[in-house]
């Protein structure tokens, strides 16, 4: 019943304590909220929550939705290249599936890098940058996953941080502060927070059209 905008607020409720992750997991397994539901970057967050017990069934229950061999995905979606990207569309493309990260003048969340800098990269560099983001990821936009000696789970990019606490940066520009005292346990993901699998939610033309924005941002 919910539009999409609420329903990601409602898994992002459920994912915080492992006791309500059993229930949405429960729900995906009856088939009562679908896999796909659960956005992107929510799923490659489950795939590596901290609980060894969870981390394994979520990725049993995601596996059909993320291909590991990012070459082959790149290599396989080469032919997008070859197809004229109208940057109008494109657009539309960024505001439905980059904006909860990325920022264009006044669209968008400013979470991740500024997409004008990355302009005048080549068109398939750029198709590099969205299928397999952790190649060449930056480090400072690499994620984290904290657990508190509450048992809640938090997981972002390290926005700020200093003696007394740590801030987390997550998709929507939403923001975690963590008083270090709090932590019980921080780890880093060694993924960054743009999520692998985007090949699953875009046609090749979606993937050209957007291409096609990204390089004329700023024009």
């Amino acid at each position: 019943r919910y539009s999409p905008r609420i329903r990601r607020d409602v898994v992002e409720g459920l994912l915080s304590q492992s006791g309500r992750l059993t229930v949405l997991l429960d729900a995906v397994d009856a088939g009562s909220v679908r896999a796909m539901d659960i956005e992107a970057d929510k799923r490659q967050m489950l795939m590596k929550h901290p609980d060894k017990q969870l981390r394994s069934r979520c990725e049993q229950i995601f596996k059909d939705h993320q291909n590991t061999n990012r070459t082959q995905v790149v290599n396989a979606w080469q032919d997008a290249l070859s197809l004229d990207g109208d940057a109008k569309l494109g657009f539309n493309v960024f505001r439905k599936k980059c904006s909860i990260c990325h920022q264009v003048n006044d669209i968008g969340h400013k979470v991740a890098p500024d997409l004008a800098s990355v302009r005048n990269k080549s068109a398939n560099d750029l198709l590099i940058s969205i299928l397999d983001p952790n190649r060449e990821a930056q480090p400072n936009f690499n994620t984290y996953t904290a657990e508190t000696k509450e048992g809640r789970i938090f997981s972002g990019i390290i926005a700020a941080e200093d003696a007394n606490s740590i801030t987390l940066r997550r998709a929507e520009s939403k923001q975690d502060v963590l008083l270090r005292s709090n932590i019980e346990e921080m780890i880093s993901n060694g993924i960054s927070l743009m999520p692998e699998g985007l090949e699953k939610e875009l046609s090749r033309q979606d993937l050209a059209n957007v291409i096609a924005f990204v390089k004329t941002i700023g024009e």
